[in-house]
Parts: C-alpha cells; sequence; structure tokens
C-alpha cells in the first residue's frame, strides 16, 4: 500500500493528480491511499499529529507555507530523508531552492500524462526495492530498520513496541497494519498482538515460540496451524 499526500492549493490540479494515481494505482495494480491538502501549513500540521507518506506530490506556489518551505521543514525540522518528494510546478527556476530538499523528481504543469506516469512507475519501482525495511516514527523521529534487524512486533494498548537484539522502539500503529506494510522477510503472525521474524527463533512449539536470547512468546490457538505450516516451510527454504 503506498500512502501518498498531493499538495496544492488549486484544487484542479489536486483533483486531477488525484485521479491519475487512481487511475494508473488500477492499471498497474498497486494499491494506494491518498489523502489531499490545500496548504504546505496544513500538510505539515497533518505530519505532525501523526501522519506518515511514501510519496508527497507537492506544489510549489502556494499561500501560507510554500512547497520549498515545507519541504525544508520535512527535511531539516522534521527529520524526514525518505519520503520521496515530487513537485508539480508551471514554473522551473526553482532548482537552486530545491537542492537541499533532495526532491526525487519535478512534473511540469500543465501535466503530461505519459510522463506522469512514467515517473509514478520509477516510484514504484524504488519502493518495491526498499521494501525489505521497515520505516515508522518513534516520538516524531523517522526510523527505517531493516526487517532483518527486527525480531518482534507486539501490540499493547494501540501501542507497536519493535524488539531488536539491543533496542526496543515505539510507534503508533495497528498490527494488521504492520503485516500489510511487510512484504518482503519471515515475519509470522502467532498471536492477534505478535508477529514475529522466524529467523529468530531457537525452537517452535504447538503453543510456544522461544527466541534464541531466550524470550519465550506465546502462541494462541487460532495461529496454531497456520504457525506449523509457514515454520514447516521455513525450515524447508520456503519461508
Amino acid at each position: 500500500m503506498l500512502k501518498i499526500a498531493i499538495c496544492d492549493d488549486e484544487k484542479a490540479f489536486s483533483s486531477q493528480i488525484e485521479k491519475y494515481l487512481i487511475k494508473l494505482s488500477k492499471l498497474l495494480n498497486h494499491k494506494i491511499e491518498t489523502e489531499v491538502f490545500n496548504s504546505g501549513k496544513e500538510f505539515r500540521s497533518h505530519v505532525e499529529g501523526g501522519a506518515t507518506f511514501d510519496v508527497i506530490y507537492m506544489d510549489i506556489e502556494m499561500d501560507e507555507m510554500n512547497g520549498v518551505e515545507a519541504g525544508k521543514w520535512l527535511r531539516e525540522v522534521y527529520k524526514d530523508e525518505t519520503t520521496l518528494l515530487i513537485y508539480v510546478s508551471s514554473h522551473e527556476g526553482y532548482y537552486r531552492e530545491l537542492f537541499d530538499v533532495q526532491p526525487y523528481n519535478f512534473i511540469k504543469k500543465p501535466i503530461d500524462k505519459a510522463e506522469f506516469k512514467r515517473i509514478f512507475m520509477k516510484v514504484c519501482e524504488k519502493i518495491a526495492k526498499s521494501n525489505d525495511f521497515f520505516e515508522f516514527i518513534d516520538n516524531r523521529v523517522n526510523i527505517k530498520l531493516r526487517l532483518s534487524e527486527i525480531m518482534y512486533f507486539e501490540s499493547a494498548n494501540r501501542v507497536i513496541n519493535i524488539y531488536t537484539s539491543d533496542k526496543t522502539y515505539k510507534t503508533y500503529m495497528k498490527l494488521d497494519d504492520v503485516s500489510e506494510k511487510i512484504t518482503h522477510g519471515n515475519f509470522i503472525r502467532i498471536h492477534k498482538s505478535l508477529l514475529v521474524n522466524i529467523d529468530y527463533a531457537e525452537t517452535v512449539f504447538p503453543h510456544e515460540v522461544v527466541l534464541r536470547n531466550g524470550v519465550k512468546l506465546s502462541v494462541s490457538e487460532q495461529y496454531q496451524k497456520s504457525v506449523n505450516s509457514q515454520y514447516k516451510a521455513h525450515l524447508k527454504g520456503g519461508g
């Protein structure tokens, strides 16, 4: 699932971009979720409230907070260096101002459909290659971990605890959304509140998974059959 923000104070253009994205997502069989903002200030407010995106289509010339200012805030203040920024503008004289923002690409208005499609396909390819990472926000800091570093995820009262061998992170997310976000790696759901990287399992019993560091995690009855089959597939090299 690609989470995409569209930020443009001209509703006609933001609507046009959203329609193009929905059409392309169906054509290329990519699930997307779009959210439209009418100003850089509105976008910033939502991100400060915990919203995260994989891609942002950002107009440059907007009132209150323009696209360059919003991009610099995202990179320099919010410390987000991974979200792909694509600027959409009828003006091409902003390259020097955009240097520090590190945009992924630039689309000129009026929008050329073929060019828009080409860039969207490049975005999908780039994100697909980075799917062996898990990105989240912990205490307003954007974190990016390799899936191979994560031992397990634990859901507790709307908070996800992310355990590595030497540190525990916290983020606000549903465990179902974590499962959907992870497309690579050997993660197995063993409980409604537990998603385990089976590479860290020392022993798998019907009711319990023991990790190499000695941590014991309960397997609920609901998941026993699927855990058993997935673990066998993993041992055979199919996990």
